[in-house]
């Protein structure tokens, strides 16, 4: 699980980069328009801007004012090709991240898939009765399985929240949206506080962590 929090930390990066790309595009967006908007104020007792206007005026739509410009003030308010390289290198980190995590979460599945059939053996052979051999130090075999499929549920559901996110968080314009995204990153509310004790207490029953 340490794998799993590093990865966390370096998928919160790399979403917290993604927001502020796209907080400054949204930004960036609105200022230009406000420039433009005071030029043309200083500028209204010019002839020019009965040009400007009848061409304003064309662009008019949903009671929002969209103001065409001429082609060289049209392309220096484009995002750059840096920019959206970035963008898309960050969507593609992350992206990254999560096939990692992907597969932390698919060998959990394993495990508790292997322990279940242990248990089905141990059932087979003894009945209901206790195992003569037991496989760990004091837990019986049904309740290591208990354990480990609550994990296996745990990170399941958190994967499915990440997924969300990764598909989402570089599309998303709402503010707010975005920074509830990058929340449930970082603080992954469907892992409970108890699965690192849990997890600890797995392999000290195993024997991989000693008292």
């Amino acid at each position: 699980m340490m794998k799993w929090e590093r990865l966390n930390d370096t998928g919160f990066t790399t979403a917290n980069k993604i927001v502020n790309l796209k907080i400054s595009e949204h930004f960036y967006g609105k200022v230009s328009k406000t420039e433009y908007d005071t030029c043309l104020h200083l500028a209204c007792s010019q002839f020019t801007v009965k040009c400007l206007h009848l061409n304003c005026q064309q662009r008019f739509q949903d009671n929002k004012l969209e103001i065409a410009c001429d082609n060289s003030a049209t392309e220096s308010e484009k995002p750059s090709p840096k920019y959206n390289e970035e963008l898309d290198s960050c969507c593609a980190e992350l992206l990254e991240t999560l096939k990692k995590m992907t597969k932390i979460q698919l060998k959990m599945e394993k495990l508790s898939l292997t322990t279940k059939g242990i248990c089905d053996l141990e059932m087979f052979h003894h009945g209901a009765g206790n195992c003569t051999a037991p496989l760990f130090h004091t837990w019986p075999t049904p309740y290591f399985y208990e354990v480990s499929l609550k994990l296996s549920q745990m990170y399941k559901k958190e994967l499915q929240l990440k997924q969300t996110i990764v598909q989402d968080i570089a599309h998303s314009a709402d503010q707010d949206l975005l920074m509830v995204y990058l929340s449930s990153w970082l603080y992954q509310p469907y892992i409970d506080n108890s699965s690192k004790l849990l997890l600890e207490a797995m392999l000290l029953e195993t024997g991989h962590r000693q008292c």
